[in-house]
């Protein structure tokens, strides 16, 4: 049995501007000017190959990268709903607890204006 290589694959210019500057030679750039072209010239080769590679992914959907995702989306709904719990419980507690100051402060302004009518009460008796 015999294995036959697969052909080589011709660089692409994108593949060779990601080696070779082809802007380092123009007379009527600056060194800098260069550089920088050349790398946006990568950049942009590279911004290229990842669209590609996101429309082969988009095109053909992962089973498995889905299933995960399901759980996952269960488990952040569940996430949500303790958390949405918790915040209620903190609201209702300082509620309460304002609740409790308030009616404290209220019975003690009746003591204090039992203790002063009692105090005229005395003067006067």
């Amino acid at each position: 049995m015999t294995t036959t290589a697969a052909p080589p694959v011709a660089p692409t210019q994108d593949d060779v501007v990601l080696v070779q500057n082809p802007y380092a030679s123009h007379q009527a750039l600056s060194p800098l000017e260069g550089e920088v072209l050349w790398e946006y010239a990568r950049t942009a080769g590279l911004i290229r190959k990842l669209s590609g590679i996101a429309k082969d992914l988009g095109g053909r959907p992962n089973e498995e990268l889905l299933s995960q995702l399901r759980v996952l989306e269960r488990k952040m709904g569940l996430v949500l709903t303790l958390f949405k719990a918790s915040v209620w419980a903190v609201i209702v507690e300082g509620e309460e607890a304002e609740q409790e100051m308030l009616a404290k402060e209220e019975h003690e302004a009746r003591l204090q204006a039992a203790n002063g009518s009692r105090d005229e009460h005395d003067r006067y008796a």
